[in-house]
C-alpha cells in the first residue's frame, strides 16, 4: 500500500503482535496462526498464496471484497463524505430501501457501529416507550459485548462467572435437537416450551416485575442453529404484548436472507416484531448496524439531551452513517 504498510513476514507480524496487542484482544486460534493476506468471495489466500476457504467469517454477507463494494466504496470517498446531521440524499435512499424489506410498521431507521450497540439502543427504546426496565431473554443467548447487553446474554454471565442481574428473566428455548419431548410432534414441542416460559415470567410478575421487553434471535444461532418450532415465537411474542412489553428482532446474525426463504428471520416464524436490529453485515463487514422501528417508539428517546441521565444520546447525533458506508450498502 505504496508503503504505508510494512511486508512483514508470518513470523515478524506474530512478534509485533504479541507485543503491541492487548491479551485480551483474542485470537480464534493461536496455535500456529496463518497470516492472511488476502480475500476474494468466499477465499482467504495467506502470505505463501495458500488458498482457504472461508467458514468462519460471519458479516461479509456478500462475500470478500465483493467487486460492486469496492467500486462503490472508492468511488464515494473520492466524492463525498457527509456524516447524518447534514442533509445528503444517499442516506435517505438507504433508508427507503431498507424499509422497503420489512412490514409497513417499520417505519423509521437509526444506526448504531454495531451489532451491539444497537441493541443497546433497543434496549432503550423498549424501556424508555414502555416506562419498564426488566428483560426477558433466551437461556444460553448472547447480545454482544457491551456493559448493557452483556448483561442481558447469559452465555456471558456463564463464562465470567457473574450473578444475573435482578431485572433479568431467563427463559427455556425450545431446542429441536434435544426436546423435551419424544413424540417429534413439533405442536406439542412448542407449547411445552411456551408454558414453560410463561411460567418463569408469571413468577417475575407474581413478585411485582413488569417486563419492558423481550429479545431474542429469531433462530437461535447461538444456541447451536436451533429453528423453533412453529407457533412458539408467535405464542412469546403475544404473551410479552399481553403485558405490556416490546419484543426485539435480533437479527445480526438471522437476517438479510440468510434464511434462504425470506429476508429476515422474524418472517420464516411468521411473527412481526416491534424493533429489528441489524449488525454489521449489513454493510458486508463495514461498520455500520442499524434499529429500525416504529415512529412512535423512536419518538422515546427524542428528549433523552434533555434529561440528567448517565448515558445521553444527544438526539442520536452520530458520524456513523456515513455516505461511504450508505453507498457500500446501496
Amino acid at each position: 500500500m505504496d508503503g504505508l504498510i510494512q511486508d512483514l513476514n508470518r513470523d515478524e507480524t506474530w512478534n509485533l503482535r504479541q507485543k503491541y496487542v492487548a491479551d485480551a484482544c483474542q485470537l480464534h486460534y493461536d496455535q500456529n496462526p496463518i497470516k492472511l493476506s488476502q480475500s476474494e468471495a468466499q477465499y482467504f489466500y495467506d502470505d505463501k498464496g495458500e488458498k482457504y476457504l472461508d467458514c468462519v467469517t460471519r458479516i461479509a454477507n456478500v462475500g470478500h471484497c465483493h467487486p460492486k463494494v469496492v467500486k462503490a466504496a472508492q468511488s464515494q470517498m473520492a466524492t463525498l463524505n457527509l456524516c447524518s446531521q447534514m442533509k445528503g440524499t444517499i442516506q435517505a435512499q438507504f433508508c427507503e430501501s431498507l424499509l422497503k424489506t420489512l412490514p409497513s410498521s417499520f417505519e423509521v431507521c437509526l444506526f448504531t457501529n454495531s451489532g451491539a450497540e444497537a441493541n443497546d439502543l433497543a434496549l432503550q427504546l423498549a424501556r424508555r416507550h414502555t416506562g419498564n426496565e426488566e428483560v426477558a431473554v433466551l437461556d444460553n443467548s448472547f447480545h454482544g459485548s457491551l456493559k448493557t447487553v452483556i448483561e442481558l446474554s447469559p452465555v456471558a454471565l456463564q463464562k465470567q462467572n457473574t450473578e444475573k442481574v435482578p431485572w433479568l428473566h431467563i427463559l427455556p428455548y425450545p431446542d429441536t435437537y434435544r426436546g423435551l419431548t419424544e413424540s417429534g410432534d413439533e405442536l406439542k414441542l412448542a407449547e411445552e416450551y411456551f408454558m414453560k416460559a410463561k411460567s418463569v415470567i408469571d413468577r417475575a410478575v407474581q413478585k411485582g416485575s413488569k417486563i419492558g421487553c423481550f429479545i431474542s434471535e429469531t433462530v437461535l444461532v447461538v444456541q447451536g442453529v436451533i429453528v423453533p418450532p412453529s407457533n412458539w415465537l408467535s405464542q412469546i411474542y403475544s404473551y410479552i404484548h399481553q403485558l405490556g412489553g416490546l419484543v426485539i428482532a435480533d437479527e445480526i446474525q438471522t437476517g438479510m436472507g440468510r434464511c434462504g426463504t425470506n429476508f429476515w428471520g422474524f418472517q420464516t416464524q411468521s411473527v412481526v416484531p416491534d424493533i429489528v436490529t441489524i449488525g454489521k453485515p449489513i454493510g458486508n463487514g463495514y461498520p455500520l448496524a442499524a434499529v429500525v422501528t416504529s415512529k412512535e417508539i423512536a419518538r422515546s428517546i427524542e428528549n433523552l439531551h434533555e434529561e440528567k441521565l448517565a448515558l445521553p444520546l444527544l438526539r442520536m447525533l452520530t458520524t456513523i452513517i456515513s455516505s461511504p458506508n450508505c453507498v457500500i450498502v446501496l
